[in-house]
Formats: C-alpha cells, structure tokens, sequence
C-alpha cells in the first residue's frame, strides 16, 4: 500500500459532500466529479466503490449485521470477476475509520454521512431483508461492486 498516497480525512469530507451532491449520478460520473475537484483517478473510483459501504458499517453494527466479509469482488470489462481484498484499499479503510469516528462524534454533517451510508449496496440488502421480515442479527455481508470502471482501480493483491 506504500505506492498509494495516505488518505486524508479532510479529503474524504469533502468527497462525501461531493457524492451526496450528486446522488443521482453513476460511479462514471461521480468519479469525475472528484477528479474534477482534485482527486487522482484510481482514488477517485475506490472513493466512489467505497465510502457508501465504509459508512453503512457502523450502522449495520449497530442493526446486528456481525460479520463483514474482507474479500470482495468487481466485474471486469470481460463481465467476468475478480476478488480484491477490502482492508487492503486505502479510501476504505480511512472512510471506515471516519464513519467510525463520525458515530461516536458526529465529525461532519449528518445529512452527508447519512446520504452516503443509507445509499449503499449493503444497506439496500438490510433494508430489503428487514421489510420481508428477516432477522438480520448476525446476518453477513460481502460487497460487490457492479461498474467495471472500478476493476482498473481496485488494489489487488
């Protein structure tokens, strides 16, 4: 993770006000728009990949959900799949420690955070599972990320 540069908490701030902002655009053009805002391209995408579920984390802690599985995947170009490692991407594991750092202190708007976190894949799959009257206490969950786009990004390994 070396080659990648540290992930700044005040640079992830303003991403998720950027994303909030523009919510209803895909992760093409959500990428752009941190590009366009100073954002290097491949941490641009992992940003857009990962801070949705980053987020959702505590939350889904907070609802029951007791295992996150570390291993994801991304479709390719191919269509087919490829497994990275969630720990291992540093737009993640800085937006963890922030979602974490927001529950407990509330570091940044509570709209942004919640705009960002209630827009992710794993919070639809709760929320889905608790209005067909799951339980979801110690329920899993695994990401996968659709857009191709971000299998250029992804750190592997």
């Amino acid at each position: 993770m070396s080659q990648y540069p540290a992930v700044i908490r005040s640079d992830l701030i303003r991403a998720a006000e950027i994303l909030a902002a523009h919510s209803g655009a895909d992760d093409d053009e959500l990428a752009g728009h941190l590009v366009d805002n100073g954002w290097e391209e491949g941490a641009a995408y992992r940003a857009v990949a990962f801070l949705p579920s980053a987020f959702a984390r505590p939350l889904l802690e907070e609802l029951g959900v007791s295992t996150f599985v570390d291993r994801a995947s991304v479709m390719t170009r191919d269509s087919g799949w490829m497994e990275f490692v969630l720990s291992r991407q540093p737009e993640y594991v800085q937006a963890l420690a922030l979602a974490r750092e927001h529950w407990s202190h509330e570091v940044m708007p509570r709209d942004i955070y919640e705009k960002i976190a209630l827009g992710s894949a794993e919070m639809d799959s709760v929320n889905a599972a608790l209005n067909a009257g799951e339980d979801i206490k110690g329920a899993t969950v695994a990401l996968a990320l659709s857009c191709s786009s971000h299998a250029d990004h992804v750190i592997r390994g």
